[in-house]
């Protein structure tokens, strides 16, 4: 969900009060249990290594510095095609230009054993701002490394649909559709190099992507449907930003209840403040908080039990204030340098 005008009076104020979008100390990290993989800050940044050359068929003076998947051309129903859809592909050469390119040259550039970070996209993003700000992501990240390469992958889905006068139906439009979006993303990770953890960083409706997908890889249902084949093989970590997911639906019997279970390990970055977010209950009559915006709730807590143990939650309050949008996260440094040891992996600790 991107920046929209909300008409609710309480809001406004709220947007108005002192305070809001300041830049504060750095962020803390809350673990809800102790062996949730801590989130800290590396003590040095410097550049990171060139990830690998390009895939046969390419010119190796284009070598590939991430690249960019899609769905745009794909139905956006399960009649449609949403459960079987062929994915496009683009890669972001060093001369910083997008060349198209095939999902196979992508798969045979990747280096097995290097980890592959796949972010995806929130709602109201066209394909023109997705390869501007998955640029700008990439970069954000690999600063924020200390020297540890990493393959980036931005999976662009067809959020960018009109916002109209009653928000909440678009609201659950988008999740909706970015729940669908979950089946191509999980078929993406079931075709990378079993040896490459996988890192799934998503943002607003992407979190509900990417939720959606590890849940899939486990074997649940999404709007009733499956994955052909389940997926056991993969190192798979969530990192959600303003995740727009009911803050409920990742308990045993909710919704996505195998996405933990799959996840070696969640981060959720968390604003009580979110503009957004404060609106997403308006979606339903009687709705749940979102995720990114009350994080996991004492009673969450007493349902997973023990998978508790696999989150950390990352409180970004003073830094973010009010706003929701993706770029004010990647224009943090704190922020990257808080979640890079999840994402580049080099935090290896793993659940029992």
């Amino acid at each position: 969900m991107r920046t929209m005008s909300l008409s609710i009076t309480l809001l406004l104020s709220l947007l108005a009060a002192p305070g809001f979008g300041q830049t504060g100390d750095p962020p803390d990290t809350f673990p809800i249990a102790p062996k949730a993989p801590p989130v800290q800050a590396p003590s040095e940044q410097t550049p990171l290594a060139v990830i690998p050359p390009a895939a046969a068929g390419v010119r190796t003076s284009l070598q590939p510095c991430f690249w960019r998947v899609g769905t745009r051309r794909c139905g956006q129903t399960f009649d449609t095609g949403i459960g079987c859809c062929r994915l496009t592909a683009e890669m972001c050469a060093g001369d910083g230009r997008f060349h198209r390119t095939t999902l196979q040259q992508l798969l045979g550039s990747l280096q097995p054993g290097v980890p592959i970070c796949i972010f995806i996209h929130g709602s109201q993003v066209d394909e023109r701002t997705c390869r501007i700000e998955s640029a700008a992501t990439y970069r954000w990240l690999t600063q924020s490394a200390s020297g540890s390469p990493i393959q980036f992958i931005a999976f662009d889905w067809p959020s960018d649909t009109h916002i109209g006068l009653l928000i909440g139906l678009d609201f659950i439009k988008l999740g909706r559709r970015a729940a669908r979006n979950g089946f191509p993303l999980a078929q993406l990770v079931q075709r990378l190099p079993v040896e490459s953890p996988v890192c799934l960083l998503g943002h607003s409706h992407g979190a509900r992507a990417a939720v959606s997908a590890t849940h899939l890889l486990a074997g649940g249902s999404v709007q009733g449907h499956r994955l052909q084949t389940r997926d056991n093989a993969h190192r798979i970590r969530l990192t959600l930003a303003a995740a727009a997911v009911d803050h409920d639906w990742l308990n045993p019997g909710e919704r996505y209840d195998c996405a933990l279970g799959r996840a070696e390990c969640v981060v959720n970055m968390k604003n009580c403040f979110d503009y957004a977010l404060i609106a997403y209950p308006t979606r339903k009559v009687i709705g749940a908080r979102a995720l990114g915006q009350c994080g996991f709730t004492p009673f969450d807590v007493r349902r997973l039990g023990s998978a508790v143990g696999k989150i950390s939650e990352l409180d970004v309050n003073d830094i973010m204030g009010a706003r929701h949008d993706w770029p004010n996260y990647y224009r943090e440094p704190r922020i990257g340098r808080a979640v890079a040891p999840v994402v580049f992996f080099t935090n290896t600790q793993q659940q029992p």
